[in-house]
Formats: structure tokens, C-alpha cells, sequence
């Protein structure tokens, strides 16, 4: 039974579970004004290349270099009106669940490594917890943050292995996953581009730190991290640098090679306020109590609060125990701190963040606190504090179960409209004769107009 319980693919097949029971016993993901566009955009035209890179609408002109996202979208899409035109509409990403079960993976495969004498149920409940909290974010709208999810993921704990076996990372041979998923992040999003970036100074800094003895840790250890830490963040300074010269030199070229036309620079260029960094403050917390507990509002504010206060509290008794665990300290107030100025800067440029609360935009966020709870929960050698991150986590995966039961929180009127009328819009795609028996989002019209015209030219 134990062998079961440790395998990998056991755990993959558990966290399936959640998103098979959503996709079979729960109806499909609402339907999204941008997303209705998207799937139009990316099946009105056979070269994939001229529709990947056309950012006048695959970002609504607002260019961003994230082309690699823009491809999971075009794969989405197509399997998306594949569907729709088989009479079996739905608008489920297929890239989002298939990253969610790789996830599962990735953090069982990763906890086992690092930490293989834990309890056999504690690495299965991690990435149960995770996919739990995000299975019901898996709808078609952007890939983007799903697939930096999952990068980050993977880097977060190819960083926490480093740290943990620096013998093991002294070539630079041992390294060249952790640079190419770097060298990745970027081109799915923007966060991406701001994680390697954290990456980068925080491993610099980290460097400095045991430069100048201020760690308490052993010199041997000391020593044997340093190379590490050097090739790490070289790789994501070079990530960073290629990057930049993506964003200004050879994307804008290829699009003008390719569509015709020059890119606009306008989005790239952030208001900061300092009310947008309190605002991308009360996101955050607002999301983090929001993805242990069912509440909204103030509610989740509070209960973000005392999480962050738990896990520093936390992250001081592993030091306390092991004065090796600073480092746990100084991730975890990094994360913290990374996510603040960055969602931040989000608020200041699109404060419509603010109407979208537990979802995609946070998944991000999400991940790197999921790494550091797992990280911290399985260093902790005191039995009250394990059985109180243990509850937390399996709070957090019954929350979406309960998220369905509970009023929602706030969204613009928009996308409620939409979610109302995400039925209605499925049955007409179904069905090509039936007539509307209610009123419908312009961007939902367009998609069955596009996809009835598709049918009768098939036909």
C-alpha cells in the first residue's frame, strides 16, 4: 500500500479525479467576452503563424510578447470549435487542465525527491490541495498565466532542491532545465518576465549574503552553495536580457514581417501610484484568504493577513529548529514581497484585476505560495504547527466545492451577464436551428453567427 501511495502516477490519477467529476458531472466554464473573440480570431484563418503573431487581436493591440501563450491559445481554440462543431460545445482550455494534471505531477514527483522519508499522504495532499483550488479557473480565456504557473512551479522547486543538495548542482550541465524553463517564463506572459527578473536579483542577493558571512549557516554548506547560486542567477539574468531584446528588437520585427504592421508600445509602460501598490496589497491578501477559505470581501482580507502571519510564524520555528532554514525566510518574505510589487504594477496598469478575485490572475501568486507552504510544512518538526498547515491545505482544497454553494465574489456586470447566459449560448451552438429564448452578449452572437456560416460552408 505504501508503494501506491508513493507512486507518482498514483497521485497523478488521484488529483485527476477533481478535474474528471468537473468536466463530466459539472457544466461548462462560462463563456468570456474576449474569449468569444479569441476563439473566432484563432479559426478564421489557416497559417497559425499570421494568427499567433497579430497582437491588434490576440491583445486587443495591447502588445506584450507573450507568443508562446498565444500559441496554447490557438491550440485551445481549434479544439475548442472542433467541439462545437461535433455538437458538443463547451469552453473548457484544454492547455489549463492538461497543465493542472502536469502540475500534480511535477510538485508529487518533486516533494518526493527532496523530502522522501515525509508521510506518503502529506506529498499526496499538496498536489491535491493545488489542483483543487484551481480546477474550477480552467475555462478558455488565456493560457498565459496557467503555463507561468507551472513553470514557476517547476522552478520553485528545482531552486528549493539546489538549496537542500548544493553538491549535486555544480556543473552547469545540472542546471540546464532550470535555465531553459527560465528562458520559457517570459514568453507566456509578463509575470514571467517580472519572476525571472525576481529570480535573478534574489539569487544575487542570497549570494551576497553568504559573501559576506551574514547567513548563519555552516561554511561548508556556504561554500558548496555558492556555485549554484552564481549559475542560477546568471541563467535567469540571461533569461531577463533575452527577454528584452524578444520584446524590442525581434517580436515587433516578425510581426511586421509577417501582419504588416508596427506594434504599439503604449501597455508596456506602467502607472504606479502608490494606491495601486496598496490595491495590488489588498488583492493579494484578498486572495490568499480567499484560497484557504471560503470567504470574500473584508472577510478574506483578514484571513489573508493571519495566513501570511502563520507562515512567517511558521518559517521562524523551521529556523529556530535548523538555523540552515533561513533561507526558508528569506523565500518566503521574497514571494511575499515579489507579489506585492507586482501585483501592483498590475493594478496600475489594468485595474480590472480587481473584479476578477480568486481566479487566473492569482493562480500565479498561487503557485509560489503553494511551494513555500509545502516547503515550510514538510521542515517543520512540531506537531501542532504540521497539524494546523495539514488543516489549511485541506481547507483549501474543499473551498472551490464550497465556493459553488456560496455567493460569488464581486465581478463586473460583464462577466456575470456572460455567466448567466453561458446555457443559452452552449444550447444554440448545439442546436443550429434554435432561436434565442433570451437576451445574449454581442461577443456570444458573433461566435454562433461564426460558427453557423462555418458549418453551412462545410456542408
Amino acid at each position: 500500500m505504501k508503494k501506491i501511495l508513493q507512486s507518482t502516477v498514483f497521485a497523478i490519477l488521484v488529483c485527476a479525479l477533481p478535474i474528471l467529476l468537473r468536466v463530466w458531472c459539472g457544466e461548462s466554464p462560462s463563456t468570456h467576452p474576449e474569449g468569444n473573440c479569441f476563439i473566432i480570431h484563432y479559426n478564421s484563418a489557416a497559417n497559425p503563424v499570421k494568427l499567433i503573431f497579430d497582437p491588434l487581436r490576440t491583445d486587443w493591440a495591447s502588445f506584450q510578447a507573450r507568443e508562446l501563450s498565444y500559441l496554447l491559445d490557438y491550440l485551445d481554440a481549434k479544439f475548442i470549435f472542433a467541439s462545437i462543431r461535433s455538437h458538443h460545445a463547451h469552453f473548457y482550455s484544454l492547455s489549463a487542465l492538461l497543465l493542472l494534471i502536469a502540475s500534480a505531477g511535477l510538485i508529487h514527483c518533486k516533494l518526493k525527491k527532496l523530502y522522501p522519508q515525509s508521510p506518503a499522504l502529506l506529498q499526496l495532499l499538496v498536489p491535491l490541495m493545488y489542483v483543487c483550488s484551481f480546477v474550477n479557473f480552467t475555462g478558455f480565456f488565456r493560457s498565459s498565466k496557467p503555463a507561468v504557473s507551472f513553470l514557476l512551479l517547476w522552478i520553485f522547486f528545482n531552486i528549493a532542491a539546489m538549496v537542500k543538495f548544493p553538491e549535486k548542482f555544480q556543473s552547469f550541465r545540472a542546471h540546464w532545465w532550470t535555465a531553459i524553463l527560465l528562458l520559457l517564463m517570459p514568453g507566456f506572459d509578463r509575470i514571467g518576465f517580472f519572476s525571472a527578473a525576481a529570480c535573478a536579483g534574489g539569487s544575487a542577493l542570497v549570494l551576497g549574503m553568504l559573501s559576506c558571512e551574514l547567513l548563519p549557516i555552516e561554511r561548508t554548506k556556504v561554500e558548496a552553495l555558492k556555485k549554484p547560486l552564481m549559475i542560477f542567477s546568471v541563467s535567469a539574468l540571461v533569461s531577463v536580457i533575452f527577454s528584452l531584446i524578444y520584446n524590442f528588437a525581434i517580436a515587433p520585427a516578425l510581426v511586421e514581417a509577417i501582419n504588416g504592421y508596427k506594434v504599439s508600445f503604449e501597455y508596456q509602460t506602467f502607472r504606479m501610484p502608490i494606491t495601486a501598490l496598496h490595491k495590488g496589497a489588498v488583492f493579494i491578501l484578498q486572495n490568499y484568504g480567499g484560497f484557504f477559505l471560503p470567504v470574500n470581501g473584508m472577510a478574506a482580507l483578514f484571513c489573508g493577513a493571519a495566513v501570511v502571519l502563520f507562515l512567517t510564524f511558521c518559517a521562524i520555528r523551521c529556523y529556530r529548529q535548523n538555523p540552515e532554514n533561513i533561507l526558508v525566510i528569506i523565500a518566503f518574505c521574497g514571494i511575499f514581497t515579489a507579489s506585492l510589487l507586482c501585483a501592483g504594477m498590475m493594478n496600475g496598469r489594468h485595474p480590472l484585476i480587481n473584479e476578477l478575485p480568486i481566479g487566473s490572475y492569482f493562480q500565479v501568486f498561487g503557485a509560489a505560495l503553494t511551494g513555500i507552504s509545502a516547503v515550510v510544512l514538510f521542515e517543520l518538526k512540531e506537531k501542532k504547527s504540521i497539524i494546523i498547515l495539514t488543516v489549511l491545505m485541506i481547507f483549501a482544497g474543499m473551498t472551490p466545492v464550497c465556493r459553488m454553494i456560496l455567493p460569488k465574489p464581486y465581478c463586473s456586470a460583464e462577466l456575470v451577464f456572460h455567466q448567466q447566459t453561458t446555457g443559452e449560448t452552449i444550447g444554440m451552438l448545439n442546436s443550429p436551428e434554435k432561436t434565442p429564448s433570451k437576451l445574449l452578449p454581442t461577443t456570444s452572437w458573433e461566435l454562433i453567427t461564426f460558427a453557423r456560416k462555418s458549418g453551412e460552408i462545410l456542408k
